[in-house]
């Protein structure tokens, strides 16, 4: 009976062997295995005394790879964060409004990414996210506020009706150019997001100045320190341009108990992103700074802040 039944042993044995040996293989040369991270935006970081529009965000994020090879990379990558919206008082005789609602948004967010041999990298991602007072942004910046000994934001009064949503995004992003020495690079990429919260389709431009690896292996696209040991840093400057369709940070969104009527947003945004970035094996660290046009007809003024990021692997 014993003998019977060792053939049977074998190939579910030598079957099991050969799955570990692939997936082996696949990360035999995996430096680290995670990767988390924290995005601090805000517009004070620019000292230039503004405390406006989008004024502060805290984003953190978790990243692994899913799987290595010559052909292809993928990652996953998951985000927990929280944006803080303030409009500019504006007198208007009697009247006084603001250019914008005062609001928050929470989200939490999945990405699926593969960069490819030739270096396409394709993406998709679902969002989903509460703007409003549920999102507890008046609570926060008083908090924070009254921490530092700053002044009350008193634009509260025009938050935003609570509204839960979610969205979908895909993007590409190619590499057009990278010179011989491995100092220059140009790039370019699109992307389509569709939801109850933002909705946009954008195009931007990348420009790379420094010491550049390829995408399977650069922090460009969040693969740095995960197959290699390699240090990188650069420079960079990405103009873009986006068609915004809708966005419940100004409009209110769509399932709110109470319809907004207060804001309109463009249709046009275009954006200034350039910055640094440094990465090796363990730790990434960038600053940048980003100019936005106006994302609602009424606001007052275009919009800046700045933008920094601390990232470890292990």
């Amino acid at each position: 009976m014993c003998l019977r039944r060792d053939p049977v042993f074998l190939k579910i044995f030598l079957l099991i062997t050969i799955c570990s040996s692939m997936i082996s293989t696949s990360f035999s040369q995996q430096t680290n295995a995670h990767f988390i991270s924290l995005q601090s935006d805000n517009d004070v970081y620019l000292m230039t005394g503004q405390d406006r529009y989008y004024t502060n965000g805290l984003i953190f994020t978790f990243a692994t790879p899913l799987f290595h090879s010559p052909t292809r990379t993928d990652l996953l990558t998951l985000q927990l964060g929280h944006q803080l919206y303030n409009g500019v008082e504006v007198y208007a005789g009697d009247n006084i409004y603001w250019d914008r609602p005062s609001t928050a948004y929470l989200f939490l967010n999945g990405r699926f990414q593969r960069v490819f041999s030739d270096e396409w990298v394709w993406s998709a991602a679902a969002e989903i996210g509460v703007v409003g007072k549920a999102a507890k942004g008046k609570e926060v910046q008083d908090y924070v506020h009254r921490l530092l000994g700053m002044y009350k934001v008193q634009s509260w009064e025009s938050d935003l009706n609570t509204s839960i949503g979610a969205d979908l995004e895909t993007s590409l992003t190619k590499r057009i150019w990278r010179s011989p020495s491995r100092r220059f690079e140009l790039a370019g990429g699109a992307s389509l997001r569709g939801g109850m919260i933002f909705s946009n389709a954008a195009a931007q431009l990348s420009l790379r100045v420094g010491k550049l690896m390829d995408y399977h292996v650069s922090h460009f696209v969040g693969n740095g320190g995960f197959f290699n040991t390699d240090t990188e840093y650069y420079f960079f400057y990405k103009p873009s341009y986006s068609s915004q369709f809708y966005n419940a940070t100004i409009q209110g969104g769509p399932f709110a108990k109470k319809k907004e009527n207060r804001y309109e947003i463009t249709s046009n945004i275009w954006r200034h992103h350039l910055g640094v970035a440094y990465s090796n094996s363990r730790i990434s660290l960038e600053a940048g700074v980003l100019f936005n046009t106006k994302e609602g007809r009424k606001m007052y003024q275009n919009h800046q802040y700045g933008q920094l990021k601390l990232g470890l692997r292990f």
